[in-house]
């Protein structure tokens, strides 16, 4: 592979990269917040959960991004990558202030649908990639994304069913 062609591959992962970092630090701000608002211990731990979940995935994506970088370091001296900041992404929904007020259930709901939300939006800019390694990298964050949905979706489903894992434990005990 040729150096401008392997610059290009790595210029698209970085854009990838860089909305997703998006994506996963908006939910971590929005959790956080919720946090510090939430009416019910419960409700705020939860969400304490959540912002730290996503914290680690943010965490995890800008460790990657800093490895490339720190790899094809000629991209950032010649000014050739530039992070991308605003992403034009779909943020968070609802009035978070109202979310906090509420119960696991919702809050695992609204988590949910938010992740549903960043799994769509991957899948149409996998679907509109004409490069197979852009669609691969879309590929990987949907995987993510519904591994996420998946667990979220059980923790919902344990509280619905009274019978909570560990995690749910924590954050469920005054509702269930």
């Amino acid at each position: 592979m040729k150096k401008t062609e392997l610059d290009n591959t790595i210029l698209k992962l970085l854009n990838v990269l860089d909305m997703y970092i998006a994506l996963e630090s908006n939910a971590a701000s929005t959790y956080r917040r919720m946090a510090h608002t939430a009416k019910y211990d419960g409700s705020r731990a939860l969400l304490a959960w959540l912002y730290s979940n996503e914290s680690k995935r943010l965490f995890k994506l800008t460790s990657r991004r800093r490895l490339i970088l720190s790899r094809h370091s000629h991209l950032i001296t010649k000014e050739i990558y530039q992070p991308r900041r605003n992403q034009g992404l779909t943020k968070m929904g609802i009035d978070h202030s109202k979310l906090a007020e509420r119960g696991p259930l919702d809050i695992l709901k609204y988590a949910i649908e938010n992740e549903t939300r960043a799994m769509q939006f991957f899948q149409r800019k996998g679907v509109a990639a004409e490069d197979p390694s852009m669609r691969l990298l879309y590929g990987g964050a949907i995987k993510e994304h519904q591994e996420q949905i998946e667990y979220l979706t059980s923790q919902r489903r344990g509280v619905l069913l009274d019978k909570v894992s560990d995690d749910a434990e924590k954050f469920a005990r005054e509702y269930v």
